[in-house]
């Protein structure tokens, strides 16, 4: 099914408003916030379908933190790169009166203060809903004001009273998918903390691994989605290390042939624990892709020997963030290097066993090099 834009979805509200045809409103809403699961997105997209279709000159979701008793709201201005938040007790102002008693206002000239600060206008009518749900729950409440329009009617407050509920609804579901990433991110980075926690020489290393994987991704201009799908496998790659007896891991001196066969079992080791791991499907490749971050683009890595095209891109870019924290990083048999030697012996490798703008990206990340022209 083709997704509906956000000005047709917005053509589909005023012009379902005009016809007094609430519900099929009511379904275009309900549609278009069903598309999102992120917060902030959600209430963007809120503010601005709930402005247009009361033709009001601003529209305000505030959300409600019960630590602090307080409703507050984020400010943005993305091509500025500025952002404010503005907060105020539950109970003060017309918003707080709506929230304290769970139904939905009008509001006049004369009663309309008290957001002057919050919405940048003084307005000359607003109406407000209490995003109430299923036992008392309330997130937060849905503000229209205008300074351009005598008054709204009841109509409107009722239909303002139904969206502010689905907005509600959306708000409860996104923070508990928020909640949940979170105790996700958290149980692998524990996880990943206690593996590295094996060898106080080489610990920290996953997490650095994850972050250059995640700096040099942005750099690359990688989908959004993909940069929490760099973080996960920067922090798991290792994982399978598991597997491998602490004589290796912590020999002061180079593996012999057949010890060093027997660390690269922990690539494979890598994939076996991770597939057994129910990930959703931003994460659905993980654990074929995490395990191939000593795969080199002659085909002399491992564990699979893939080659040139054979290796995706966020392979590459975990292939350059292992390989660089593992020089700087002080091994039991040597130093860690210094950023300008390692470096340097990416540069040699670059077409051979590394990806040539993976390693330019790093540069840019450290620091150290010019800004990438865009890809061809």
């Amino acid at each position: 099914m083709p997704r509906t834009s956000h000005n047709e979805l917005t053509d589909q509200l005023i012009g379902d408003k005009d016809t007094g045809h609430h519900l099929e409103v009511l379904t275009a809403f309900t549609r278009a916030l069903n598309e999102l699961v992120d917060l902030d997105r959600i209430i963007a997209r809120s503010e601005r379908m709930i402005a247009a279709l009361f033709d009001a000159d601003a529209a305000a979701v505030f959300l409600h933190d019960a630590k602090r008793s307080a409703l507050w709201k984020d400010w943005t201005e993305p091509d500025r790169g500025w952002s404010h938040r503005v907060r105020s007790a539950e109970q003060d102002g017309p918003h707080g009166a709506v929230f304290q008693q769970r139904a939905p206002m009008r509001f006049g000239p004369k009663t309309a203060g008290g957001l002057d600060e919050l919405i940048g206008f003084r307005p000359d009518c607003m109406i407000a809903a209490p995003m109430e749900l299923a036992g008392d729950d309330c997130p937060g409440v849905a503000v229209v004001a205008s300074r351009s329009r005598d008054t709204f009617d009841e109509a409107d407050l009722e239909l303002l009273a139904a969206l502010a509920t689905m907005i509600g609804a959306q708000v409860v579901q996104a923070r508990r998918i928020e909640a949940e990433q979170h105790q996700f991110k958290t149980a692998m980075g524990a996880m990943s903390r206690a593996l590295d926690a094996r060898d106080a020489v080489t610990s920290n290393h996953s997490m650095n691994v994850a972050n250059y994987a995640v700096g040099i991704g942005i750099l690359l201009g990688v989908d959004t989605d993909h940069v929490p799908w760099l973080w996960m496998a920067g922090l798991l790659h290792n994982v399978g290390k598991i597997g491998t007896p602490d004589s290796i891991l912590t020999k002061s001196g180079r593996l012999e042939p057949e010890e060093f066969e027997l660390l690269k079992k922990h690539a494979r080791y890598t994939r076996k624990i991770l597939s057994e791991i129910e990930f959703t499907d931003r994460y659905d490749d993980l654990a074929y892709q995490a395990s191939a971050h000593h795969e080199k683009l002659d085909g002399s890595g491992y564990p699979d020997g893939l080659a040139g095209t054979q290796i995706p891109l966020k392979v590459r870019i975990l292939v350059v963030a292992d390989m660089f924290h593992a020089l700087t990083q002080p091994r039991h048999y040597r130093a860690g290097m210094n950023t300008s030697t390692a470096i340097s012996i990416l540069d040699h490798l670059v077409d051979e066993q590394v990806d040539a703008r993976c390693v330019e990206a790093l540069k840019q990340f450290l620091g150290i090099g010019p800004e990438l022209t865009p890809a061809a």
